[in-house]
């Protein structure tokens, strides 16, 4: 994304005077004073005069384009490992949910997360095109992370009407179906058990509910409630609904 530029004089007592915009760093008016290394980001012809020694340097740095692996979603929910520099193809994927710099994009069948993420999108947004990622497989969780070269120069977003969850049953969840998706439980009962709470259905699946919304109000008081949530997070190989 960037390289930093450093120029060493044969005399360290002389100044240096330096162009990035191909012209006489003796003689141009754009010319600036080299004090430190400085950075480029694009494809830029570095001049450099030595005042004293009246020495020139020059050198063309040439920005690559960023190799970067091609996946879809699907892709994304095949993988087990984390992987830099994912560039992730998306068609008419919609945004489900957005809590906070956390995002939740799904693409047919298959859900991300984009985690902590800079980037910004609306709940019911259409994305098009292509972003650079990194891929994170965090416990059974698929996310992707912003790098150098997260940008949203090739997506294109179109509004649209916001999603409604999926419904789901809880034994899917348990199942780790549905990885990353807004859903809805219906017709389950919350539970405690010490400081922990739970959505439980009538053949005494649980599933534990984290964080989110307190529902200690709701817990064992036999009532039956729709529930809806994200199932965004595995810990030691159990489903937790937030």
């Amino acid at each position: 994304a960037s390289t930093l530029v450093t120029i060493t004089p044969s005399n360290p007592d002389n100044e240096v005077y330096v162009t990035t915009d191909g012209t006489d760093p003796a003689v141009s008016s754009t010319a600036f004073k080299y004090l430190k290394p400085f950075e480029i980001t694009e494809t830029t012809t570095v001049k450099a005069f030595e005042e004293g020694a009246e020495l020139y340097a020059e050198k063309t740095f040439t920005k690559k384009a960023v190799e970067a692996t091609d996946k879809t979603i699907a892709d994304l929910n095949g993988m087990t490992e984390s992987m830099n520099l994912i560039r992730l193809n998306l068609n008419n994927a919609v945004v489900t949910y957005v809590d906070g710099k956390n995002v939740y994009v799904r693409e047919g069948n298959y859900s991300i997360m984009f985690y902590n993420t800079e980037l910004t999108m609306e709940r019911g947004q259409v994305l098009n095109g292509s972003i650079i990622v990194d891929y994170s497989y965090y416990y059974g969780i698929h996310e992707v992370k912003d790098n150098d070269n997260t940008n949203m120069d090739n997506l294109t977003m179109t509004n649209g009407e916001a999603p409604k969850p999926i419904e789901v049953n809880i034994s899917d969840i348990l199942d780790l179906k549905y990885i990353c998706e807004y859903i809805v439980l219906k017709n389950v009962r919350v539970v405690s058990e010490g400081k922990n709470f739970f959505a439980e259905d009538n053949a005494g699946n649980r599933v534990q509910l984290y964080k989110g919304v307190s529902v200690e109000e709701y817990a064992n008081d036999g009532t039956l409630y729709n529930i809806e949530g994200l199932f965004n997070n595995i810990y030691k190989g159990a489903a937790e609904v937030q």
